[in-house]
């Protein structure tokens, strides 16, 4: 195998966001590397928040927070007309309900991942990121962030700031490098077998391919799965089962 590669299989990171009520945090945790948990904006109370964090716990999973427009309506997929101050409000009070439980249980804050529509519209609009960013940091000063690479015109503004880059293992992207829209048909992908492959190619060409058009490169640091997709749990184990094999073949290769 290439050194490459090799490399590449031992620094990838599984992710996904939990605590949305989707009833398989039990099952999916122990194949993950990191976990962002909903603190109250799209889902979640005191009681989920404490579970999810309970169980990353018990499995040794990274915490990360997981805040998002006040939108539990539309689960924060949807962009919402919200002026700064009541932004910055919401994002506190998340972040301080979740900091307040994860103090109490003894663990410690590895990243904050935005969800949904306010994580899409960051990426798009550098004063929105920033003011999201400096909200975030009037209550957790040191934290990673899990963001997405395409796209991301003001990358370079970034480095201030500890970065995981993330790809969506499960949704397809289009010619354009932006996600497929939710609503849009094959805009999820369920097939274990063929995220397992899509990973493959990632990790030995650090591309990806749209839906139609030719592969595209792209920075990574961990791969994302969510919870509510179809066979979540499947694709999960798959995955997981790959890279301990791949990471077999290294070292028996070295």
């Amino acid at each position: 195998m290439k050194s490459e590669f090799c490399h590449n299989v031992h620094r990838i990171q599984i992710n996904a966001d939990l605590g949305e009520g989707t009833g398989q945090d039990n099952a999916l945790m122990p194949y993950l590397d990191l976990c962002s948990i909903a603190c109250g904006g799209h889902y979640g109370d005191h009681d989920t928040i404490a579970a999810a964090i309970d169980l990353a716990l018990k499995h040794q999973v990274n915490i990360g927070a997981h805040p998002s427009y006040p939108d539990p309506e539309n689960f924060g997929r949807i962009s919402m007309p919200i002026d700064e101050d009541e932004l910055t409000e919401t994002i506190r009070e998340q972040l301080y309900t979740f900091k307040h439980i994860l103090d109490q249980r003894g663990g410690i804050l590895h990243h904050i991942k935005f969800h949904g529509a306010l994580y899409n519209d960051m990426i798009q609009d550098q004063k929105l990121f920033t003011h999201c960013l400096r909200s975030a940091q009037s209550v957790c000063s040191d934290f990673k962030l899990i963001t997405a690479q395409p796209q991301f015109s003001f990358a370079n503004f970034t480095s201030d700031y500890p970065i995981l880059w993330e790809v969506f293992g499960d949704r397809h992207y289009d010619i354009h490098r932006t996600l497929l829209p939710r609503a849009a048909k094959n805009a999820l992908i369920s097939d274990p077998k063929t995220i397992v492959s899509r990973t493959k190619f990632l990790l030995e060409e650090g591309k990806i391919y749209p839906l139609d058009g030719v592969p595209f490169s792209i920075n990574y640091d961990t791969i994302c799965i969510h919870s509510d997709t179809p066979n979540a749990t499947r694709i999960l184990k798959a995955i997981r089962r790959q890279l301990n094999q791949w990471k077999k073949e290294c070292q028996h290769e070295s």
